[in-house]
């Protein structure tokens, strides 16, 4: 024991002496970690030259990270400490100095380390090393992450996940779009969002056709709204942006209609509606998908929301599929069905068909409808007034 306590001190001394005689000496540092004979000694070196290191130390450095690279596993926990901290130390000076190594090594180093913030820093100077050989990994990295978090099982992961969104970023490649996607959206914490966003843009300021292929596949609607909103609010071009509106309106209306999830699919059908109306969407696809949109209307805002997109888009089109349906429901109301169409709300229902139509102003279509409502004694006042405003705006044009 005395021995011990003996060999300590002196390591300490010369630990002392050559922090202060030869700090700037890599030669020194070398000697000094050549005779170490314990990992806690050469953790202790190591430590004390990231305090003094600069590019003349760039050969010890590497000389000393082979070692610690092929110092052998331990399950004793403070021997495995001392390790962690060593490969830690010498991932700060490598990223520091910008000095190279294989990343293959430090890969394996990843795999060997319990520390989620020294696992992150491993993860970063990969990243910095440029090697694509091991951006898929990079990236199955991050979706066994994502996955972990939407199971819950996203344990002090952070430290690691920002370490890993900081390597992608040295890539910036297409690949990494779905997972760090993922991870941008309302999931995990600020300052994760934040640079995974910063990532995102940098890899495309016209993210549509990524969007569109996460929103073909991804099973979960609240991951399909953000896409759908990161894709409209994004630089796309107009016609990448209707696109990706058209993908989702038709999904939320082709696939089965699960109970649970029958809110999310009628604001997915809503909002893609209303982007539709806001890029004034003059394909005939958008039209063809609003007129089946009416069937899966749940009240009164989604069926308002319907005709507004309809009346945004302007076209003959548009106005045509506004005067069937309104041709449906007079129809409907003559026959005595029981619609609820002169109710509060079916009223707003006619009146907003007829300011539609007056709207957009075509001077033929619709002209039929808007007259049997006009004349019509089953309609109250309020809606044959506004019949007959919409008619004297379309015969003044």
């Amino acid at each position: 024991m005395n021995n011990k306590i003996t060999c300590f001190l002196i390591f300490f001394i010369l630990i002392s002496t050559y922090s202060l005689l030869g700090q700037r000496s890599p030669k020194l540092w070398g000697e000094l970690y050549q005779n170490s004979k314990t990992i806690k000694q050469k953790k202790d070196i190591i430590v004390n030259i990231y305090d003094v290191a600069t590019k003349d130390f760039e050969v010890l450095i590497l000389i000393i990270f082979q070692d610690i690279f092929e110092h052998p596993d331990t399950k004793m926990a403070l021997k495995k400490l001392y390790f962690e901290e060593s490969v830690y130390y010498l991932t700060l000076m490598m990223n520091k100095l910008d000095i190279k190594t294989k990343s293959a090594q430090l890969k394996l180093l990843y795999e060997r380390i319990n520390n989620p913030l020294y696992k992150g820093e491993i993860l970063a100077v990969i990243g910095k090393s440029g090697d694509k050989n091991l951006l898929p990994w990079l990236n199955e990295v991050l979706k066994k992450m994502n996955i972990d978090h939407r199971i819950g099982k996203f344990y002090n992961q952070q430290d690691t996940l920002y370490g890993l969104i900081k390597a992608l970023g040295y890539y910036n490649d297409a690949s990494s779009f779905r997972e760090l996607f993922y991870v941008s959206i309302p999931n995990y914490s600020n300052k994760v969002r934040t640079l995974a966003q910063g990532v995102l843009k940098k890899i495309t300021n016209a993210p549509s056709p990524f969007c569109d292929n996460i929103i073909t596949i991804e099973k979960d609607y609240r991951i399909t709204l953000e896409a759908l909103r990161y894709s409209v609010k994004s630089e796309s071009p107009d016609k990448h942006k209707i696109k990706t509106c058209l993908i989702v309106l038709s999904k939320a209306m082709d696939e089965v209609i699960i109970k649970t999830e029958d809110s999310l699919q009628n604001q997915l059908r809503d909002e893609a509606a209303i982007f539709l109306g806001e890029l004034k969407a003059a394909d005939i696809e958008a039209v063809q998908l609003l007129s089946r949109k009416w069937k899966f209307d749940k009240g009164i805002n989604s069926r308002l929301v319907t005709i507004e997109a309809l009346q945004k888009i302007g076209t003959d089109e548009a106005a045509k599929e506004l005067a069937n349906r309104l041709a449906f429901f007079i129809e409907m109301k003559f026959e005595g069905a029981k619609t609820g169409y002169l109710e509060k709300e079916g009223k707003r229902v006619f009146i907003a068909i007829l300011r539609a139509l007056s709207d957009i102003g075509s001077s033929s279509i619709g002209i039929k409808e808007i007259y049997q409502v006009s004349a019509s004694q089953e309609f109250e006042s309020e809606i044959r007034e506004e019949a007959l405003r919409a008619l004297k705006k379309l015969e003044g044009k």
